[in-house]
């Protein structure tokens, strides 16, 4: 039960860091310069809604490495591909913990909840992630 308190302790204080960060870029775009593959041939606006809303913090790359490939099958195999309704997963390795729960709303909609550590085959980022709401 402790360790468990203390891994969504330590999800919670790199939230709230990230968060600090993410809301320091919108203030503070000292980064709109900075240049990805994905903002390369973009104008100032476009890098600024980039860089500074949809990803504030690229160049914190590499701070934390996923330790393990992402658990299979994920929600969004089971759900997108009709083989059920609803499908949630919980991941846990080491101090990492994920929820992660998808739901189909029909017409090509799913609703989505997924908190802690997002894992992801094939992505070099890892972060401490809060997503709720509906999505494509």
């Amino acid at each position: 039960m402790i360790a468990s308190s203390l891994k969504w302790a330590f999800w919670a204080a790199a939230f709230v860091l990230r968060a600090a960060l993410i809301v320091a870029g919108w203030v503070l775009p000292v980064h709109i310069m900075y240049e990805t593959a994905r903002t390369k041939g973009m104008n100032l606006w476009e890098r600024y809604l980039e860089n500074s809303w949809r990803n504030p913090t690229p160049y914190l790359r590499g701070v934390f490495q996923q330790p393990a490939p992402e658990v299979k099958p994920n929600p969004d195999d089971l759900v997108r591909k009709r083989v059920q309704k609803k499908a949630t997963r919980y991941t846990e390795v080491g101090p990492f913990v994920e929820y992660w729960s998808l739901s189909n709303m029909g017409y090509g909609r799913y609703w989505e909840f997924r908190i802690g550590w997002k894992f992801v085959d094939g992505d070099d980022t890892f972060w401490p992630t809060l997503q709720l709401g509906p999505k494509k």
